[in-house]
């Protein structure tokens, strides 16, 4: 089974977490390292249009996650970003929130990491194929929405922190949840 975020199919080795509601996944191109995402299962594109009991299960879920997150990467604070809307940077037409596991002196200027996921959701949006032309929404959907087995494997113990708690999904194994 396949998740939906936006124009990008994401396989399911790529999450970590699952509730009712919500799914976390590792970031294929993560700003910092242990960099995920959490999600709400229903495709919706603005915060605005999630419903109450789903704006409480991406919350929970972000905050165990990033509690996770943090105490794995060894951090020592927590970014947590949401985009709302394409003047305000979201390139993914599905919400999301950006956790991301923080240190001192991570960034000369600590704001400077909201330029970083600036850059990173600007590239996401501009991929090309080899062949150098823009992807269409097709192609995107089919080939981008994943990450390799070697990036997935380098957050692998991410998914140990969850292993048992609620339904989750990894490339090598399923709970029956």
């Amino acid at each position: 089974m396949s998740f939906i975020f936006g124009q990008h199919l994401i396989k399911p080795s790529v999450v970590f977490l699952r509730t009712e509601l919500s799914f976390a996944l590792v970031n294929r191109k993560p700003v910092v390292p242990g960099h995920v995402l959490v999600c709400p299962l229903r495709p919706v594109e603005r915060f605005r249009d999630l419903h109450p009991n789903e704006v409480a299960d991406l919350f929970q879920m972000a905050q165990r996650v990033g509690n996770v997150v943090e105490k794995h990467f060894q951090g020592t604070s927590l970014t947590f970003s949401l985009q709302d809307g394409p003047e305000s940077g979201q390139t993914v037409k599905h919400v999301h929130v950006h956790i991301l596991p923080r240190k001192a002196e991570d960034f000369s200027n600590n704001d400077s990491i909201y330029d970083e996921l600036q850059k990173h959701d600007k590239v996401e949006e501009d991929s090309q194929p080899h062949g150098g032309q823009k992807m269409t929404w097709q192609q995107k959907r089919l080939s981008s929405g994943h990450i390799s087995n070697k990036e997935a494997s380098r957050q692998e113990g991410i998914l140990d922190k969850f292993q048992g708690k609620r339904k989750w999904v990894s490339s090598s194994r399923m709970s029956s949840h």
